[in-house]
């Protein structure tokens, strides 16, 4: 009995491997760029979806501290927005799209591919003290270097 789940698991998991696949080679690429973000600072990417589809985050940290990369829409980034006017970073709230978030960024890593309707959303690499890391207490302005593409299919 157990063998029948287990043939039934087997080709999902094919499919599954496969369309990932699919859509890494007929994916574009949307947008590109790379920012020198300073401590206590965050770096946004906005952009349009254009009609709803798959999209999904490429970064790469190529010096230092761990960053976080949060996906939202755009209300939740006005939000953000209005919440971190001070400077104040650790209290902010607000919603995102975990599929489509990278945290922490430490090295290279990419999001997984996500569904999203067409609209204006907003990509925030952060190098605060918000979320799960934050730059070191050195006295000293602990830069990242970021490069984020976006790629939608």
């Amino acid at each position: 009995m157990t063998i029948k789940p287990l043939l039934f698991l087997i080709p999902s998991l094919t499919f599954l491997a496969c369309n990932d696949s699919f859509l890494d080679e007929n994916a574009q690429l949307l947008k590109s760029d790379s920012q020198l973000i300073n401590e206590d600072h965050y770096w946004v990417q906005v952009f349009d979806a254009k009609k709803t589809g798959d999209f999904k985050i490429k970064a790469e940290l190529k010096s230092g501290p761990s960053v976080e990369i949060y996906f939202l829409d755009n209300s939740n980034y006005n939000l953000w927005e209005t919440q971190v006017a001070n400077g104040q970073y650790s209290s902010a709230t607000f919603k995102y799209y975990k599929d489509l978030s990278i945290i922490p960024l430490a090295s290279s890593d990419e999001s997984e591919w996500t569904k999203i309707e067409e609209g204006r959303y907003a990509i925030i690499v952060e190098n605060t003290d918000y979320g799960t890391v934050a730059p070191p207490f050195n006295l000293v302005d602990d830069s990242a270097l970021v490069e984020l593409e976006i790629w939608g299919y």
